[in-house]
């Protein structure tokens, strides 16, 4: 990538996102909300659509869309996590035993159980969990574990992905997580980033993949762990990708240098003729209660705009 090469939309910045990824394993992406992470995610994965084949299996706003509850307000008994069973992405429920593939995944961030039924007309999702030894059956269970399963749903998906004996998702050639971890605290914050750089380090991983993010926390700790097989490529650029807030309708983005842990001096950058954000340092923090670095934008001015990505590949 080439600091200062600016593309005119989201089309061009996929397309070039691509190429990368042709000579890299993985590329990590941070954004503020609103900036068009979930649009360009979408634009990703529209790019590899030719007729009814995909290269692309996807971790975003739309994946968390494919289950929602039916809480039974009626009788408030059977309440059950719907699966959309139009999707593709269930597509190995039957075959493939997802039960016994999500249940160790999950039991590293949960303590409740699951069970899916795929019998009935509609597919579902029971849970139940160990109150006091008795298991207690259909249970609601909170909006931050709701997002660990589906997440664990997920990685369970990319494992069959990785493996090349399974036939049904042979299909997958890139990964795009965005925003994996929304409601989640940060102790599973850190808990899902190390277990996913471990999961992209293994052997026999043959996906490339691209990560966004808003969430500080995620995009420090999967930062940390650069240095290893995943992220070694011949060079390692740093590159900011800025919106030009005042094109609205058709916004312009452009990619800049950022210098991690204060390794340049303070500097001021200016793109897309309007915007100037004027950079001190990313400096390197310890979180003393999660014991994990993070990091903050220091800067000496005002941010012009909220809408810069932060790229580490």
């Amino acid at each position: 990538m080439k600091p200062g090469q600016t593309f005119a939309d989201l089309l061009r910045l996929a397309a070039h996102l691509r190429g990368d990824l042709e000579n890299k394993k993985a590329i990590l992406l941070y954004a503020y909300n609103g900036t068009g992470k979930t649009r360009l995610s979408m634009t990703f994965k529209d790019m590899g659509k030719q007729a009814e084949a995909r290269d692309t299996l996807y971790f975003n706003a739309f994946t968390e869309d494919l289950f929602h509850w039916n809480n039974d307000l009626v009788g408030d008994e059977d309440r059950r996590l719907l699966l959309n069973r139009d999707s593709r992405f269930f597509q190995g429920l039957f075959d493939l035993e997802m039960d016994n593939r999500i249940r160790p995944l999950l039991r590293r961030y949960a303590d409740f159980d699951f069970r899916i039924d795929t019998e009935g007309p509609e597919w579902a999702v029971r849970f139940s969990r160990l109150v006091d030894g008795q298991p207690v059956d259909n249970i609601k269970v909170s909006r931050g574990e709701e997002n660990i399963f589906i997440w664990c749903f997920f990685l369970a998906v990319v494992e069959l992905a990785m493996d090349a004996d399974i036939e049904a998702y042979q299909w997958v050639k890139y990964l795009y997580i965005d925003d994996p971890i929304s409601s989640l605290d940060e102790h599973n914050a850190i808990a899902v980033a190390n277990h996913l750089a471990q999961l992209l380090k293994r052997q026999d991983n043959r996906l490339k993949t691209v990560i966004s993010t808003h969430h500080t926390l995620l995009c420090s700790a999967m930062n940390w762990v650069r240095r290893a097989a995943m992220w070694s490529t011949s060079t390692r650029p740093t590159a900011a990708i800025c919106c030009d807030p005042k094109r609205a309708i058709r916004p312009s983005f452009t990619m800049l240098p950022l210098w991690l842990n204060c390794i340049r001096p303070r500097r001021k950058i200016v793109c897309s003729r309007t915007i100037s954000i004027c950079c001190a340092r990313f400096l390197r923090r310890r979180r003393v209660s999660t014991a994990t670095k993070t990091f903050r934008f220091a800067s000496s001015k005002t941010m012009t705009t909220r809408t810069a990505f932060c790229m580490r590949a």
